[in-house]
């Protein structure tokens, strides 16, 4: 990569194009940069600065979006930035999330954007989901547990959250999450919870079963 970069780095695809950012560089806490690598070329470029580092990344309309973050003073924010390759500049189309999150966890779905767990104050458990057709935010259900700064993808319509750092800062998660976005977005929980050791996607699950209406939509499929 054309820059060293530190902490809570996260990255996501495009087309031809991974897009690296999340933390600062080795220079300077207060220099966030966001690094593209263009997988035709295989040629390195650095963004334009984004104003703020330890945001999420993920994808709406086939472009990158970054979610939430903070400054060196921890000053939490709840914009959206999104990026405009035809123009080289951040834009912030998106209205901003009722509670600011620093490292928070965020996915897309169709013309929905999600977002969970993240720092405010404390960790959180909140989700905000912002349905990008009218530009409205409604409240999800919440997450079983606080947590923070955890790694995520989305399969089809299935998102996978892992490690990160749970119920307070610095306590690392050995946790593995899914959800079905579906059942997140329209408020539709399992009907039962799999029992303790069911096997998924052949691997085994190792959790207890809850009896909470968080734990009807977010299933812990790994706890090591």
């Amino acid at each position: 990569m054309p820059e060293s970069t530190n902490d809570y780095v996260q990255s996501v695809e495009i087309n031809d194009t991974v897009y690296v950012g999340g933390g600062f560089t080795g220079r300077d806490e207060d220099e966030y940069i966001v690094m593209a690598y263009n997988t035709q070329s295989c040629q390195w470029h650095t963004l334009p600065q984004y104003s703020t580092g330890w945001f999420a990344m993920t994808t709406i309309n086939n472009k990158l979006v970054v979610v939430g973050g903070s400054k060196r003073e921890y000053s939490e924010i709840g914009e959206l930035g999104e990026w405009q390759p035809d123009s080289n500049q951040w834009t912030h189309p998106f209205p901003p999330m009722s509670t600011p999150h620093y490292w928070p966890s965020a996915t897309s779905y169709k013309h929905w954007l999600v977002v969970s767990g993240g720092y405010h104050g404390d960790c959180l458990q909140t989700v905000e989901i912002l349905d990008v057709s009218n530009m409205q935010w409604s409240t999800g259900p919440s997450t079983p547990t606080p947590w923070v700064s955890m790694k995520s993808t989305t399969i089809g319509n299935t998102w996978y959250l892992m490690g990160g750092e749970c119920e307070k800062l610095w306590q690392s998660s050995p946790d593995v999450y899914i959800v079905y976005l579906w059942r997140l977005l329209f408020h539709t929980p399992h009907q039962t919870v799999p029992a303790y050791g069911t096997n998924y996607l052949h691997s085994t699950v190792h959790y207890p079963v809850h009896s909470t209406l968080e734990d009807l939509y977010w299933q812990l499929v790994v706890r090591t």
